[in-house]
């Protein structure tokens, strides 16, 4: 940056916010409800009967929830349990469960407890406060169908608002959760992001923009580091108003309509063309990524560049990142143009199947705590075996599937 001063450097912005989400799991109140999730997600996630008592009860969703990180992964989970809350209650206040082996062990029991528990689901509750905006800003980054610049920096102060508002505005309860949050963002700032909030028009023309100091000294900062001509920067500073007021070509009617609909770039590119200037810095902004975990799609080409396999190999290998980039492309098109009915499943773009084993911890009881897992109860690795309804659609409530019967035989030994 000593050598070449008209660019900035920023991290990447969903390291930062994974970062938010690490530093919140780090908060002793957080740490508890956490392992009493992951306690209850281990002894359903451990036993076919129960697993696929939960299926029957979500109708085949499962709570755990696929990420990219372990911490996103936590978060998301906790959220679908408070989805999943009346479910739950049915599974273990019912009398399959009343009846079954299950809930006459210890382990058993401390899962009704947890549960069974208000001050669980009032803790839960808390921390889906804080974090829902959160990953709720991620689902804005990951989103391929634009760049993501314009919409971070407004992205994050919505989230503040949010988790503000969750709590009444009571200062002694949001401000822990800020803090931790404002220190991670202080490190994430970078005037590009302001200036790309101020430059998006579907932002910057909404009742609720506001233009504040960080907004107006970022913009200045922007207009110095990009543009070195001098020239130049005055035609921006000039023409800048026209797109404040909404004059010329920026107030077609088109061009109103296109607020909303276009990206913020192709916005720029179609109707700035009489202040060239400021086009030009515009686009050159609005274009810009600010994450680097959507350029997941080529990770076979790098396999391919770092490998020492045969030419045949890398051809395959070639191949293979064809049909992972264009399968990742139809799918992305399926759901802008609505066609959700092709899709397996819900599309959410933090869901990134087989992507690595973050849901090891809630679903492998820990080694080293002999007996805590008493009785009955086995432990079996969690993968594509995962237990689907239609694999025991014949066993009914009554614990008599094919997973149960073996454990009830083993309970029997055991008691004796």
């Amino acid at each position: 940056m000593d050598k070449y001063k008209t660019f900035f450097s920023s991290v990447c912005a969903n390291h930062c916010i994974e970062l938010m989400l690490k530093g919140l799991g780090e908060m002793d109140e957080v740490k508890c409800v956490m392992e009493k999730a992951k306690t209850v997600c281990r002894f359903i996630y451990n036993n076919e009967w129960v697993h696929n008592l939960l299926k029957k009860k979500t109708e085949g969703m499962d709570v755990i929830q696929p990420a990219l990180t372990e911490f996103v992964m936590s978060f998301c989970t906790l959220q679908n349990i408070i989805f999943f809350k009346d479910s739950l209650h049915q599974m273990f206040t019912s009398n399959a469960w009343e009846q079954s082996s299950f809930s006459r062990q210890y382990v058993g029991n401390e899962v009704t407890k947890i549960l069974l528990d208000p001050q669980f689901w009032i803790s839960l509750m808390n921390i889906a406060k804080v974090s829902k905006p959160l990953t709720d800003v991620l689902r804005v980054l990951e989103s391929e169908d634009r760049p993501s610049m314009g919409y971070l920096y407004g992205a994050l102060e919505k989230a503040k608002k949010e988790i503000i508002l969750a709590f009444g505005n009571n200062e002694t309860e949001f401000m822990p959760y800020l803090e931790v949050i404002e220190k991670v963002q202080d490190e994430l700032h970078c005037p590009l992001h302001a200036a790309a909030y101020y430059l998006n028009p579907s932002m910057y023309y909404s009742s609720n923009f506001s233009i504040n100091n960080v907004i107006q000294k970022s913009l200045l900062d922007c207009i110095e580091t990009l543009e070195h001509n001098l020239a130049a920067q005055d035609n921006i500073t000039r023409h800048k108003g026209f797109y404040e007021d909404a004059l010329g070509d920026f107030s077609r009617p088109v061009a109103i309509r296109g607020r909303e609909s276009l990206p913020p770039a192709t916005w720029w590119s179609l109707y700035a063309s009489d202040y060239t200037d400021l086009q030009r810095f515009a686009v050159r902004i609005l274009s810009q990524a600010c994450s680097i975990t959507t350029s997941r799609k080529t990770w076979t080409m790098n396999e391919s560049r770092n490998s020492t396999q045969n030419r045949l190999e890398h051809e395959r290998i070639n191949d293979l990142s064809f049909v992972h980039y264009n399968l990742h492309l139809q799918r992305r098109q399926m759901v802008a143009f609505g066609n959700k009915a092709l899709i397996a499943g819900n599309y959410d773009p933090l869901c990134l199947e087989g992507m690595n084993n973050n849901a090891k911890d809630w679903i492998k009881h820990p080694e080293g705590l002999d007996g805590f897992y008493v009785g009955s109860l086995k432990c079996t690795q969690i993968s594509s075996q995962i237990p689907t309804g239609d694999k025991f659609s014949n066993s009914g409530d009554d614990n008599t599937g094919c997973g149960a019967r073996e454990t009830d035989e083993n309970n029997d030994s055991d008691d004796q």
